[in-house]
């Protein structure tokens, strides 16, 4: 700690920070060391990838797309070379993890509609047809898209 009426070190004023503003300046450090790193690789490995982790203990690689991840972790030793150069240590390992997009894409849809009337006359339809444990399924199916209550007797 510093003496009263002494220069205070500028970590001790970084570390009073709101939460808000240090989060910010950490996250804004981060997107300087992913922009780095990207200007590091070979132009070869500009693609859709996103740093997700930096430090001492791993590198990791995140892609939406199998073929990247593959390319990335044969890729290995250019790819830890690069993030010694701008980290000034060596990370022990690359991590790529693979995260398909078409996950984000099925959270972000509308809900589903309800099947409409027609759609629901078919089912009970079939169902007069259906053999038994059919039945019972397509009329349970009926009864939930027409908003009522499920029959504890089927």
């Amino acid at each position: 700690m510093s003496q009263p009426g002494r220069p205070k070190p500028l970590n001790h004023w970084l570390n009073n920070l709101p939460v808000e503003q240090r989060t910010l300046r950490q996250l804004g450090h981060f997107a300087r060391l992913a922009r780095r790193l990207n200007a590091e690789m070979p132009p070869e490995l500009h693609g859709p990838w996103k740093l997700a982790a930096l430090d001492a203990e791993r590198l990791l690689l995140v892609t939406e797309d199998s073929l990247w991840a593959t390319r990335l972790r044969y890729l290995e030793t250019p790819l830890l070379d690069a993030a010694e150069r701008i980290g000034g240590l060596r990370p022990r390992r690359l991590e790529v993890q693979v995260r398909p997009a078409r996950e984000r894409a099925r959270r972000r849809q509308p809900p589903r509609q309800p099947p409409g009337p027609e759609a629901i006359k078919s089912i009970r339809q079939s169902a007069e047809q259906a053999p038994e444990p059919l039945r019972r399924a397509l009329l349970r199916l009926a009864r939930h898209a027409e908003g009522k209550p499920d029959d504890p007797l089927d």
